[in-house]
């Protein structure tokens, strides 16, 4: 396999010939942060040649290049903010010109890129969105557990009686009126009847997925929510490690604000 770092004109006379055989000739660009690129031991020709002899078998898998095929040259610019590494690379062994490569193979090739590189990372992003999840998850079913209690505790008379007024009153009014007067556990009791009329808001067919319900529906679950948020602190703080946990990964992968916003 031909390799060199010398981007004078052993390279360029290369690019021509490899041209003039009717070989591909394709073109990347590596680039981090300085501070990035530091924190990876990315300062100059030996380390950012020793990077790409890591990773070149993802630049020939998704080329589908046979790995000992590959041949590359690259230069590197050692600017002030972030540090690019331009790379050229061939299949040594072509013998049908490619005349289109589609977007979505350099765009895999950056993702698999950002897996191997920043793996330490988005392996401990990944425990912090899982242990904050776990959190999540043991207080709403401790949560969802007292409900049901509280549910089962009423006698069949007062349970009627609890579902009738959910069934025949406006949300108006129930927000106006005191809640069930057997209720011992005022959040509980509120939890309940909250419940009950999103139960009502629910469509009466098809899954009960969050992105599928109606818009007024949504609106219900989303102040549900957040006013648990706002109940249980630290219910709010393991969401919002978890959010963190999440956003840490997406930043990994873009900068793009709206990308980010979205995540």
């Amino acid at each position: 396999m031909y390799k060199s770092f010398n981007p004078g004109k052993e390279v360029a006379r290369t690019a021509r010939d490899i041209s003039q055989e009717g070989k591909n000739m394709y073109r990347s660009v590596f680039s981090f942060r300085t501070e990035t690129a530091m924190e990876l031991g990315l300062h100059d020709f030996a380390t950012w040649q020793q990077y790409i002899e890591q990773h070149r078998v993802t630049l020939a898998a998704h080329n589908r290049i046979r790995t000992e095929n590959l041949c590359w040259a690259a230069a590197f610019h050692n600017e002030k903010d972030h540090p690019p590494l331009h790379v050229v690379f061939w299949d040594k062994n072509q013998t049908i010109m490619k005349n289109f490569t589609h977007p979505k193979i350099p765009d895999q090739i950056r993702k698999q890129l950002i897996k191997d590189t920043f793996a330490f990372k988005i392996k401990a992003f990944c425990e912090q969105r899982d242990l904050a999840k776990s959190g999540i998850t043991s207080i709403t079913d401790e949560v969802i557990e007292q409900f049901e209690a509280y549910m089962k505790s009423l006698n069949p008379r007062a349970f009627r009686s609890f579902q009738q007024r959910f069934e025949q009153e406006d949300e108006d009014s129930l927000l106006r009126l005191p809640k069930h007067h057997l209720a011992d556990n005022q959040s509980i009791d509120q939890l309940a009847s909250r419940l009950m009329m999103l139960h009502s808001r629910m469509p009466k067919t098809g899954r009960l997925a969050y992105k599928l319900l109606p818009p007024d529906a949504k609106k219900q679950v989303d102040e549900l929510v957040q006013d648990l948020l706002e109940a249980k602190p630290y219910l709010s703080q393991m969401t919002q490690e978890y959010v963190q946990a999440k956003l840490e990964l997406a930043k990994l992968y873009t900068s793009d604000p709206d990308q980010l916003e979205k995540h």
